[in-house]
């Protein structure tokens, strides 16, 4: 296996070195007990009430995960427990406007998903320019119920991005492009349920194994709560995240008029790419990384998603999602996104058609830099991977 991560900075290796002398003398802490997050949480907020529990097994599961898989070194068990802190804050926010949340309309909201690596950013940022779509931004996301005081949300993700840009032992623009403002995942929202994509950000392998089985029916009330919080009422919300994918009957229970696009890409080519964009982030946040096993459940994980695109379109309202093939995507974007309109009888006029080719032409594939992945470079090969997802490449027309 041929793809080691890089090593961090110097800096960085004398702050890992530094960190657990600063935390002894109680200036921070790297805290990942769930009681005891749970506790400061309560007290940073003031309030008490964590709504529904079933959040408690998936916290339970995940900090387990992360002190026994993960292997994280000072910075890395800093960062997950701020975004647990962070995430049990919005929790508690999210309980106390739970009856405000439960009693707000929501229009029916476009939600992109399919195989990450498979076109949902581009595809996403491109369908959020239409004149009546709302995107929420990467700062909204990351803390999508403000607490009491000035808001300072914008400004803490900017700081929080360019502290990552400064970690990442090479560029990742190339393969997720990341800034405050844009829109990005609405993954995000399932961090207060503790069952969000986003927290592989580290490589709590136990958890994610654990977490393809579980009932996300109740994240799924709470994002649908987070949704009409975050709605603007003259505006459909323009939503992505590849593994709604995974859960398609959840999504459409919490929201029954969601209207879904679902991109499809050749898994020979998603896999290693979307092991590259993984082993970038858990480089910055992990040592000695166990990269056999963080591959075979980045395969399975795709593999589950894929298998569940098959297996539960049944279960799902005719209509209401439409497949898109990457190579039309990347073929022709603009046209894609003609078709999804007229599909889900949404405008589309001249002014959009030259928002969208502006976007389209300053947006190149390549405008941040190349981005080279093979399957070998992970040990395994294309005719595989291909194997392995079978069943979904002849149901969606990828041979």
């Amino acid at each position: 296996m041929s793809a080691a991560p890089r090593p961090l900075p110097l800096g960085l290796r004398m702050i890992n070195r530094v960190g657990p002398m600063v935390e002894r003398s109680g200036i921070l802490t790297t805290e990942l007990d769930p009681d005891a997050l749970c506790a400061l949480a309560v007290q940073r907020s003031g309030l008490t009430d964590f709504g529904d529990p079933s959040f408690r097994p998936a916290l339970e599961r995940l900090l387990d995960s992360v002190q026994t898989d993960a292997r994280l070194h000072f910075l890395g068990r800093r960062f997950m427990h701020q975004v647990v802190l962070r995430a049990l804050e919005v929790r508690l926010r999210l309980a106390a406007r739970a009856p405000e949340a439960d009693a707000l309309p929501l229009r029916p909201p476009l939600v992109i998903c399919g195989l990450p690596r498979s076109g949902t950013t581009f595809l996403h940022r491109l369908l959020a320019l239409a004149d009546d779509a709302q995107a929420l931004p990467l700062w909204e996301l990351m803390e999508p119920v403000a607490g009491p005081g000035p808001d300072r949300r914008r400004v803490e993700a900017e700081r929080r991005m360019a502290r990552l840009a400064r970690v990442v032992p090479h560029s990742i623009d190339a393969q997720h492009l990341m800034r405050a403002d844009l829109p990005d995942e609405c993954g995000h929202l399932f961090k207060p349920a503790f069952l969000s994509s986003l927290l592989w950000m580290v490589p709590a392998t136990g958890w994610l194994e654990w977490m393809h089985h579980q009932d996300f029916g109740p994240a799924y009330a709470d994002y649908r709560r987070l949704l009409a919080l975050l709605a603007r009422p003259d505006r459909r919300l323009v939503l992505k995240d590849p593994f709604h994918a995974m859960h398609l009957p959840a999504l459409f229970s919490a929201v029954p008029d969601a209207r879904v696009v679902q991109t499809h890409r050749a898994p020979s080519e998603v896999v290693p790419s979307f092991h590259k964009l993984c082993l970038t982030l858990h480089a910055v946040f992990a040592e000695d990384l166990d990269l056999q096993r963080i591959v075979t459940a980045n395969t399975d994980w795709l593999a589950h998603l894929a298998q569940r695109s098959v297996d539960d379109r049944v279960l799902v309202p005719a209509g209401q999602v439409l497949d898109v093939d990457y190579r039309d995507l990347v073929r022709d974007p603009v046209d894609t996104c003609r078709r999804i309109h007229a599909h889900f009888g949404l405008p589309f006029d001249e002014a959009l058609e030259a928002r969208m080719q502006a976007f389209v032409a300053e947006n190149g594939q390549r405008k941040h830099g190349p981005n080279p992945y093979s399957a070998e470079d992970y040990g395994q090969t294309t005719a595989g991977i291909g194997a392995r997802f079978q069943d979904y490449r002849s149901t969606y027309g990828l041979d």
